[in-house]
């Protein structure tokens, strides 16, 4: 059980598993975590750099890394709720459990009018038919984790899927404060590409078009 929980912490951003579940992937640095290069936001990864970086390398292809606290595609609060609206998650309760500086905290509901930044967003939409979906804002970009299909009682899938508007998966790594681009191994996380998450793409996907 440690083992699967640990691989889906890393396998993805930041799937909730059970609701008292941290929504972040934890790790430990090596003491060159945050350096940067000078022209750059976001870097590539040396092969000896993180604990979370050698892990999704060896389940994927690390593209880069970039510091939170230097990241300029960090939303604010007021900035997710209004993307999240346009989307027709309307009247969406978001929620956030990190600062800019990595520090945890209870889980706290953002404001519409918000200005503070967070490096990731969550909330829980509930389609038509009843079906349960995680959306994830993580440094500005947004993913989509089907729990219902995911987590299906008759019968959970041998590997688990996301939906991300490009091939790459956004990973926040809690211990370090940094973000990690990556194109996970399709036999760990699989990944439906979409034009675009928003209500209306949540509604058509049912167990089958998943499958598909």
């Amino acid at each position: 059980m440690e083992r699967a929980m640990k691989k889906r912490l890393a396998a993805l951003c930041l799937l909730a598993l059970t609701a008292g579940m941290l929504t972040a992937c934890g790790g430990s640095g090596s003491g060159n975590a945050g350096k940067k290069g000078k022209n750059s936001e976001a870097e590539t990864v040396p092969e000896d750099d993180l604990d979370t970086a050698t892990y999704l390398k060896e389940h994927g292809k690390v593209l880069h890394k970039t510091a939170a606290e230097k990241s300029k595609k960090v939303k604010s609060e007021r900035t997710v709720t209004k993307m999240i609206a346009d989307r027709g998650f309307e009247d969406l309760p978001l929620e956030t459990t990190y600062s800019m500086e990595g520090e945890y905290s209870e889980s706290i509901e953002i404001k519409a009018d918000g200005t503070e930044k967070h490096p990731i967003y969550t909330g829980l939409y509930v389609t038509e038919a009843g079906n349960y979906w995680n959306i994830y804002v993580v440094n500005g970009s947004i993913f989509a984790d089907p729990l219902f299909y995911n987590f299906d009682p008759d019968g959970m899938p041998a590997v688990q899927t996301v939906l991300s508007e490009s091939k790459t998966i956004t990973n926040y790594d809690s211990a370090t404060n940094q973000f990690f681009e990556y194109v996970p191994d399709a036999a760990e996380l699989r990944v439906i590409t979409v034009e675009k998450i928003d209500a209306e793409t949540l509604e058509s996907m049912t167990k089958e078009a998943l499958e598909g």
